[in-house]
């Protein structure tokens, strides 16, 4: 059986996003019966106007980004790295693929770190002060902004970098 670096890239890929979503679901960065209630309310609280915007930063961060990622790193791995005949995947390219995959792990990431950044006033833009310390005691949450930040770095710029670094490399002439 012939396996491809894209098809590789599709199984590594899904694997590592079911865990990242798996890890998820204690943020409850999903509230989509109070969001959605909170759009009929004529006057919003503060935990209605967040509910509403963390629902719509978890659907961008945690659906749509990882999928625009998902398409141009296979679009890329497609045409780029994958010659016209179909080759056995290398270990080379098991490695370049694996780190590409990880970076799913950078969205989770972004999404602690816009959780705890404070804006206006010191307030957090999506949750209120009782539902981050509820979370902080539930999972044990570092509240640290600035880690969370580099952590995104780690998981996201580096393995791509070094992914499409490496991917140069073993680029058949």
């Amino acid at each position: 059986m012939r396996v491809t670096t894209h098809e590789m890239f599709m199984l590594f890929f899904s694997i590592l996003y079911g865990i990242m979503l798996n890890a998820a679901i204690g943020l409850e960065a999903f509230p989509v019966a109070r969001a959605l209630a909170s759009l009929f309310k004529k006057n919003k609280s503060d935990e209605d106007r967040k509910s509403l915007v963390r629902l719509i930063t978890a659907v961008l961060i945690f659906n749509i980004s990882p999928f625009v990622y998902f398409a141009v790193i296979f679009h890329y791995l497609k045409s780029a790295l994958i010659p016209s005949i179909n080759l056995c995947v290398t270990i080379s390219q098991i490695l370049i693929i694996g780190l590409l995959s990880m970076s799913v792990f950078g969205f989770y990431r972004l999404y602690h770190w816009i959780m705890l950044i404070r804006w206006r006033c010191g307030k957090s833009l999506l949750y209120t002060k009782w539902e981050l310390m509820k979370l902080k005691k539930k999972r044990g949450l570092c509240m640290n902004a600035k880690a969370h930040l580099v952590g995104f770095i780690l998981y996201f710029v580096l393995p791509i970098s070094l992914g499409l670094m490496s991917s140069f490399i073993s680029l058949p002439s």
